[in-house]
């Protein structure tokens, strides 16, 4: 007897500049479909004609693709600083998201999986984000929301964005939301599935969850910014969890100058079956560092992000930004760093088996073990991939 298929429903309300909009769609088209009904619904908001194109294009090369065109007029800017919304965007998209999830339900899909169009997918991730069995789940990503920001996650805690453990009424210092802060950036790069109080952009919806009633609507008592939230707050006031999966972190073409990476991404995370990388074995970094920032750090990981498919490194007392340049560098890779406030060094026994102990927990094939200064010849990087 074969089985039946699981049908997912792939929606997105796209406004987008034809070079994102190329990459978003080829991200798409290589989803891992075995065992799966994939079909899309797009609502064409486009006021660029070569990006409506190449939706209908992409309605004629692939199968079953609702394609609907939104027939509205509105400025929405991005540029190299961040995105400006307003008030009617908001809700112009919420209705809009509203629509997919009514045919969602209507066509009886066992998930909607909603997504942004600057996103970029491995090809497994409607596959791990179904093993996850949870009603609601966001696939992680990272954004520097203002250029020189840090990398933060798009999912929070409590209310509009807090990204810290923090009781109804409590008042904490800035030292101590600084900790809770740090302890919770290190959980969302932690490879796992982690309940979190808020979600968007890249997020899979169970039909369970779907005719409990979760939408975009706006709850008019609430000031909150941003139709995710409302989304949010209807979702727990049904008694629905929400979870982030941090497995395999999308990659978000915020800004042009994101699109530097993205190709190779897109090389390097399509793992599905017959792909170029879908035979190799996982080859994980381990790295132990200290205050390396203003030495060869960087350079050693751009020499070896091209062929490392994960990054587990033990930060040991740094006082300077070695583990952002890590973040920054490796952008696009699923990176825990474990962070040692009082340097292990003069126990060096119990530093390695604190540094073998959490690269194996990553479930490697192959080990890199490098210092961050050491870098291959180029016969390595060539050959690597061949053994």
């Amino acid at each position: 007897m074969t089985s039946k298929k699981v049908r997912v429903l792939v929606g997105s309300p796209i406004y987008q500049k034809p070079h994102i909009l190329q990459k978003f769609l080829l991200s798409l088209k290589r989803l891992d479909a075995e065992g799966k009904e994939l079909a899309y619904f797009f609502i064409d908001d486009n006021e660029d004609e070569r990006s409506s194109q190449m939706l209908e294009d992409f309605s004629q090369e692939q199968n079953n693709v609702k394609l609907l065109a939104s027939n509205q007029s509105d400025v929405y800017v991005c540029n190299g600083t961040t995105h400006y919304w307003n008030e009617n965007l908001v809700w112009k998209v919420a209705d809009f998201k509203n629509m997919i999830i009514e045919h969602a339900i209507k066509e009886q899909y066992d998930y909607l999986f909603l997504i942004d169009s600057d996103l970029l997918l491995y090809s497994q991730t409607i596959n791990q984000l179904i093993s996850a069995n949870k009603d609601i789940t966001s696939n992680i990503f990272w954004t520097k929301w203002q250029p020189d920001a840090e990398e933060r996650p798009q999912v929070w805690l409590y209310d509009e964005y807090t990204q810290w453990e923090i009781s109804r009424g409590q008042a904490l210092t800035d030292s101590e939301i600084n900790t809770r802060y740090q302890s919770f950036i290190r959980q969302m790069r932690t490879p796992g599935v982690h309940k979190v109080g808020g979600l968007g952009a890249c997020t899979l919806i169970s039909q369970k969850a779907l005719k409990a009633g979760v939408n975009f609507n706006r709850i008019e008592n609430l000031t909150f910014w941003g139709e995710d939230r409302h989304f949010c707050i209807r979702a727990a006031a049904l008694g629905i969890s929400m979870y982030v999966d941090t497995h395999l972190p999308a990659y978000h073409i915020y800004r042009d100058s994101d699109l530097e990476g993205a190709m190779e991404f897109l090389d390097r995370t399509d793992m599905g079956e017959g792909s170029k990388v879908a035979s190799h074995p996982k080859l994980t970094l381990s790295m132990v560092m200290k205050n390396e920032s203003e030495r060869y750090l960087r350079k050693v990981l751009e020499e070896i992000r091209d062929y490392i498919d994960e990054a587990v490194i033990i930060d040991d007392g740094s006082t300077d930004n070695s583990a952002e340049v890590c973040l920054e560098v490796l952008k696009g890779i699923p990176v825990r760093i474990i962070r040692n406030d009082i340097s292990k060094f003069s126990n060096e026994i119990e530093l390695r088996k604190m540094q073998w102990t959490e690269t194996v927990k990553s479930n490697p094939d192959w080990i890199l073990n490098l210092d961050a200064d050491e870098v291959f010849e180029n016969r390595f990087k060539e050959e690597v991939r061949q053994r």
